[in-house]
């Protein structure tokens, strides 16, 4: 079976899909980062009497 070049359209979509999933990726990241350090200030607030 001989595959169909994919029209331009369809490979411009399939680019923006995976920047969008790279960015959430990014931002998820980041996110879980931010919430880890605000836990590790809280557990360091609890630890030290405030």
């Amino acid at each position: 079976m001989i595959k169909k070049p994919k029209p331009i359209e369809e490979i411009m979509r399939l680019e923006k899909e995976d920047k969008l999933e790279y960015i959430s990726f990014e931002e998820s990241k980041k996110r879980s980062l931010e919430y880890l350090e605000k836990l590790a200030k809280n557990q360091h607030k609890k630890a030290s009497g405030e």
